[in-house]
């Protein structure tokens, strides 16, 4: 714990209250970054899954579109925090914080440490094709954006409340709430259940000490250029939306409905007084549209499969490879505390009931093991990725690592990485209603575009593993992503006093 919080400490920029000396030369915040980068290099991040290596690109070219000049970084400064609100928290549970599928909030951080300039202006060398991408600078009026590492999705996972009837408290899940995690499962089973209003007052207690920070940038902004990642289940729930209504958000789980999501927020708003960590705070903000799609950003969960990896990466080319199931499901269409069958939105139902039959489809709702379920993924022409808890599914990602065109089955969601991946090229959209049709829709899909959705896949699935040594992978994808919404949230680039 005491080496956490050492190594956090640093935060990142250069805190404008500092003295003039700290100000003036920036050594002690050089000193605490590179502290920061050495536990990185020593300990950090024992426990944790391996380190993925991937191959290099088929092609030579991005995989990503973008419209601003590509030689441009996006200037990003490391908000300092103090540690009770952010380093000390990855101390109390470093496993789940830093290998589970909700760590991506303090993968970016760390990454993002290896990033600050040294006092020779350089940076982490394994770290340089994100040099066109990403800046770290040390002074906030140098940046584009302030990135805040609150880690929540951290901080639930080590804050418990007494559930008196976990039978009926789905909890956090590793698919949108699905498939809990194993340490959620044995806590859901030992009667407890994640405090999600203690998650929002956490933040708002940010969010308090950014307004009463000397020398920041919140009060002049109103936060407009600040980033949160909130990598967990029910999304920008778990934050005050009133004080971060401007805010940039990085999040999971994305509706964009022609309502403004009001509906769905209702039945998210159900789902959440089922739970037993819920509260005031937490049900006020669950009753409310969460992504707003012109300043925020969807982003995956972290991949933690080396199995899977390393079977993609022993693919033969696209055009080779052997996938005799047309089209495949395998999962249940359920789970505890099922209110309101919000669960799945009764899609895997539809599934279930339409489809096991068909010829060529594999659908079961009959677990098997990892290696079992990978190799049939990647035997598979078209995988099915219904919503779990929440709209987003993690047989998406697994699909799209796997080569397995996703056939997209949640209505009105916002995917990652949007402003930046055709998504289009490398999967199928279908409207749940449709699911009876589904036979039909696929069948009708050509071989030729097939083939060519199968070569996108080959060029854009390494944007979904975090592997950030190497080049296209997740954590330059983020930060692509993320370049693309500042630029584009401000009239001038890279000019804070005309933002939108």
């Amino acid at each position: 714990k005491g080496k956490n919080k050492k190594r956090g400490k640093g935060g990142g920029g250069a805190d404008s209250s500092s003295s003039s000396k700290e100000v003036g030369d920036d050594s002690a915040v050089w000193q605490l970054a590179k502290v920061a980068v050495q536990k990185l290099d020593e300990k950090a991040f024992q426990g944790r899954a391996p380190t993925f290596s991937l191959p290099p690109s088929s092609s030579a070219s991005s995989p990503f579109q973008e419209v601003y000049d590509p030689r441009q970084p996006l200037r990003l400064y490391l908000e300092d925090l103090p540690p009770a609100l952010s380093t000390e928290l990855l101390a109390l549970n470093t496993g789940y914080c830093q290998s589970s599928a909700y760590s991506l909030e303090t993968l970016l951080y760390e990454t993002l440490l290896r990033l600050y300039p040294d006092r020779s202006g350089g940076s982490d060398p394994s770290l340089s094709h994100l040099r066109h991408v990403v800046k770290v600078v040390r002074r906030r009026e140098e940046a584009d954006a302030v990135f805040v590492p609150l880690p929540i999705s951290c901080f639930l996972s080590t804050h418990f409340v007494s559930a008196t009837a976990a039978s009926t408290s789905p909890g956090d899940g590793g698919e949108g709430g699905e498939e809990g995690g194993e340490a959620s499962q044995k806590e859901r089973k030992a009667g407890n259940d994640v405090d999600y209003n203690a998650a929002v007052r956490l933040s708002e207690r940010v969010i308090l000490s950014l307004m009463q920070k000397k020398g920041g940038r919140w009060n002049e902004t109103a936060g407009r250029d600040h980033v949160f990642v909130v990598g967990s289940d029910f999304a920008g729930t778990l934050v005050p939306a009133h004080s971060l209504h401007n805010s940039i958000m990085l999040v999971l789980s994305a509706e964009v409905t022609p309502t403004g999501g009001t509906a769905e927020a209702e039945q998210r708003r159900r789902r959440a007084s089922t739970l037993a960590g819920a509260g005031p705070s937490f049900l006020a903000s669950a009753a409310l549209p969460l992504y707003q799609s012109y300043k925020d950003l969807t982003v995956p969960v972290v991949m933690r499969d080396p199995f899977l990896v390393e079977r993609r990466k022993a693919l033969p080319p696209p055009g080779k490879q052997n996938r005799p199931i047309f089209a495949y499901f395998r999962g249940k269409a359920s789970d505890e505390g099922n209110a309101d069958n919000y669960y799945s939105r009764g899609v895997r139902n539809e599934i279930l009931t339409h489809l096991r039959n068909e010829k060529d489809f594999l659908v079961s709702d009959q677990s098997v093991d990892r290696g079992a379920y990978v190799q049939e993924l990647l035997q598979s022409t078209f995988c099915l990725s219904p919503p779990g808890w929440e709209l987003w599914a993690i047989r998406t990602f697994e699909s799209v690592i796997g080569g397995c065109i996703p056939v997209l089955l949640a209505d009105h969601i916002e995917l990652p990485f949007e402003n930046i991946l055709d998504w289009t090229s490398f999967s199928v959209k279908v409207a749940s209603k449709d699911v009876p049709n589904l036979p039909r829709i696929l069948r009708a899909i050509s071989k030729e575009d097939i083939a060519k959705k199968q070569k996108a896949l080959d060029a854009v699935w390494r944007a979904f593993v975090f592997a950030p040594d190497q080049q296209h992978d997740m954590m330059e994808a983020v930060m692509r992503s993320l370049r693309m919404r500042v630029f584009a949230s401000s009239r001038r680039r890279g000019n804070r006093e005309t933002w939108m």
